[in-house]
């Protein structure tokens, strides 16, 4: 349930009323099975929070990665790439030559996230898409992926998953 709204937040609130109602209708077409979601082979772990704003998505992402890697699960993580300037599906391997100084592999071309997690995942696969099943994919068609994580995922319902994990 919404909070009442603030002289503050008074203009907003129609517009949070339709974003809020969209949401929900979109969501319920999926309840009641008249969208389905695609599915990949790998289950797919969906990180995401209920709250607006940081809730530490993207270092929890970071933290459960490196541990199901430790276990030796071989991990893709899928974003959308936030404020990305990139086109279409993008991948990223293992050992691949992402660390060289060149314009693709800028924070802003596959967006900061994407950096964040290929700086401290050097074992996973990243894929970016707008729609996560297809850089979802396109992983599974270039290397084996035993799970796949998808960051921020609770929104992206068009994604069949194993698991939510709801971060407070």
């Amino acid at each position: 349930m919404s909070n009442p709204p603030t002289p503050r937040t008074l203009p907003a609130s129609p517009v949070n009323w339709l974003w809020e109602s969209v949401a929900r209708l979109r969501a319920w077409t999926f309840r009641a099975g008249l969208r389905r979601p695609s599915r990949l082979k790998a289950p797919v772990i969906s990180i995401g929070n209920i709250t607006f704003g940081g809730t530490g998505k993207t270092p929890f992402t970071i933290w459960l990665a490196d541990e199901l890697a430790l276990r030796g699960y071989r991990v893709s993580i899928l974003t959308r790439g936030y404020r990305r300037t990139s086109k279409g599906v993008r991948i990223h391997l293992p050992g691949s030559d992402w660390q060289q100084p060149t314009t693709a592999h800028d924070g802003a071309y596959d967006g900061d996230e994407v950096q964040l997690f290929l700086r401290h995942l050097p074992a996973a696969s990243v894929g970016i898409a707008s729609q996560r099943y297809d850089a979802g994919s396109a992983l599974e068609r270039a290397t084996t992926v035993d799970v796949h994580l998808l960051d921020d995922g609770f929104q992206h319902m068009q994604l069949a998953r194993a698991c939510d994990i709801a971060l407070l």
